[in-house]
């Protein structure tokens, strides 16, 4: 999970701690070091604030996407409108997910994330 905002990414830890089939594989407070994260972890799913100091969510995104075993994305934001979807549907990441629904709706867009990277992308090499 990358995000810049402490209080949210505390009140997210809370969440997925509670969701037994998630496993955090780790916190970055910004996209250079979620960029990182990502290569060390390779995880499944990157859960991506789009506003964030330095490199934007989207920007990181689209460099995410590059990588040949890019993971699945959801991008997350409070504020998300229809400049917000198209962007994030131009990079190829089909799930945007406000932050004010974060509780109710983190399983569907992870769901949506997943589906469509393994719809579009080809088999992750195991870790």
């Amino acid at each position: 999970m990358i995000d810049d905002n402490p209080a949210f990414l505390r009140a997210a830890k809370r969440v997925i701690a509670n969701m037994p089939e998630l496993e955090l594989a780790g916190i970055a407070s910004d996209a250079a070091a979620g960029l990182e994260l990502v290569s060390k972890a390779r995880p499944d799913v990157v859960l991506i604030d789009i506003q964030m100091p330095g490199m934007n969510g989207f920007e990181l995104a689209a460099r995410l996407r590059k990588s040949p075993a890019a993971p699945a994305m959801v991008l997350i934001s409070s504020h998300v409108d229809g400049e917000t979807l198209r962007e994030a549907e131009r990079l190829g990441v089909p799930a945007v997910l406000p932050k004010h629904d974060f509780v109710e709706g983190l399983r569907l867009a992870l769901a949506r994330a997943t589906a469509a990277r393994n719809q579009s992308a080809p088999r992750r090499k195991e870790r």
